[in-house]
């Protein structure tokens, strides 16, 4: 058992290296990921942006200078400042917003996106380009929101040591604090974090649902067919026949006692064989389908989410299979219900394998969506550091060669053989409430286990 537990985590390790690896050929190598999107779900709605980047350096000259250097009419024309900032870049993003939504039907279909309404006729391909263009109207706001949150902190923070220098001091903190609450800065700070906050859960939000959408396409269209393993069922009823390889145990059942570990070791080797097949589809889908943008850094950065994305569907739908074999088999159960030391301990042995085999799937799950959402952070800030170089989606999709794939089979005509354009469609295709499942959902599987 501990030698295909090691054998496991090491496979594990290397697919989880292979993602990191093509996330580090792009330009993010070098550049902190985010840290406001992706993490907890306490720290995506309380970060508030805090972790975006410097504006030109502003920040770190600031926190070097004595607070009695800056003047209050300072601290408040900056406070103006950011306050007309912040309305201007609300206004915008609704005006975008507005525009993306201005169609009943798609405005519908983004709040259940939002909202987590996920179902099959969400994944209508007409409904891609508002997403994306949706997804990066979120990462944008929520990375200027954080640069203006960060700027306000840095002033906040230099007004707030000024006050207590001239009240005597940081024991005496009341009077400072009492002060701060009537200034124009500590209500400009109030707005941006809460701005901030929910930027980032909007975002967040629908970077869950194209990561779903895309991988909901990936699987049905992209994916080699997935193997069919047909698991044995150690709980038999009691009026199936009792073979020659089982044992009665209490409640008048019986168990197989064929090695249990065979069988997961059988599905091991299937989801292997297969996971290889389907990591190498993503060279001849994009050679088809991708069309990379005009810069280099985004182009590297595109590949990179179609490595991530393809990865995350693979490692989904293998934490699938292994979930329900460990429902289909019921080792745990099986377990306790016998009496028979070596038939508790292959069972137990056989659980052990199992289970390590479903978190490793869901530990290359969390790496590929995190690094997705840091990838496309990183075109939300080259889009809003150089405007006039900026990428954004077109209605083609020519940056998801998954979605063109789908698209070209639902424009063929069904009396019409599908071209190439239609890869092969999942011989055993998972229910919708498993493609459904966020990755938070999954995890939340898992704690239950």
């Amino acid at each position: 058992g501990s030698e295909e537990e090691a054998t496991t985590q090491t496979r594990g390790r290397a697919r989880q290296r292979t993602l990191r690896d093509a996330r580090r050929g792009g330009p993010v190598s070098g550049h902190e990921a985010s840290k406001g999107i992706v993490g907890s779900t306490d720290s995506r709605r309380g970060a508030g942006g805090q972790s975006s980047d410097r504006v030109s350096g502003k920040g770190s000259r600031l926190h070097g200078e004595k607070a009695s250097q800056v003047p209050s009419t300072i601290v408040d024309a900056t406070a103006a400042s950011l306050h007309q900032k912040l309305m201007k870049l609300t206004s915008e993003y609704w005006s975008i917003r507005e525009q993306i939504e201005e169609d009943p039907e798609t405005k519908h279909v983004l709040d259940d996106f939002r909202m987590r309404h996920l179902s099959v006729e969400l994944t209508d391909v007409k409904y891609f380009y508002a997403l994306s263009r949706s997804v990066l109207l979120e990462v944008e706001t929520s990375h200027k929101l954080g640069v203006l949150l960060e700027v306000a902190n840095g002033f906040h923070k230099m007004e707030m040591e000024q006050k207590q220098g001239q009240h005597g001091g940081a024991e005496d903190n009341s009077r400072a604090t009492s002060t701060d609450e009537e200034s124009l800065l500590s209500h400009v700070v109030t707005e941006l974090v809460a701005a901030s906050n929910e930027a980032s859960l909007r975002a967040f939000q629908l970077l869950e649902a194209e990561k779903w959408y895309r991988g909901y396409h990936i699987i049905h269209k992209c994916l080699p067919p997935f193997p069919n393993v047909v698991l044995s069922s150690l709980f038999q009823t009691e009026h199936t026949p009792k073979s020659d390889a089982s044992e009665n145990v209490a409640g008048g059942h019986t168990i197989d006692i064929t090695n249990p570990l065979d069988e997961v070791k059988n599905l091991q080797d299937s989801l292997y064989e297969w996971q290889s097949a389907a990591e190498s589809s993503l060279s001849g889908i994009e050679k088809k389908w991708w069309i990379p943008p005009p810069d280099a850094d985004e182009a590297r950065r595109q590949h990179a989410r179609n490595v991530a994305l393809f990865a995350e569907a693979v490692a989904f739908m293998s934490w699938t299979a292994y979930t329900r074999a460990q429902e289909r088999l019921n080792l745990v159960d099986a377990a306790l219900s016998t009496s028979d030391p070596v038939t508790k301990q292959k069972l137990n042995d056989a659980n052990k394998l199992l289970e390590t085999l479903r978190r490793t799937e869901l530990s290359n799950s969390r790496i590929c969506y995190e690094t997705f959402c840091d990838l496309y952070l990183e075109t939300g800030r080259a889009n809003a550091k150089n405007p006039g170089n900026r990428w954004d989606p077109l209605p083609s999709g020519h940056h998801a060669p998954d979605i063109r794939a789908s698209m070209a089979a639902a424009s063929a005509s069904s009396g019409e053989e599908t071209s190439e354009a239609s890869s092969p469609v999942q011989s055993v295709q998972p229910v919708v409430s498993d493609v459904t499942k966020t990755n938070e959902e999954q995890e939340g599987d898992e704690s239950t286990t």
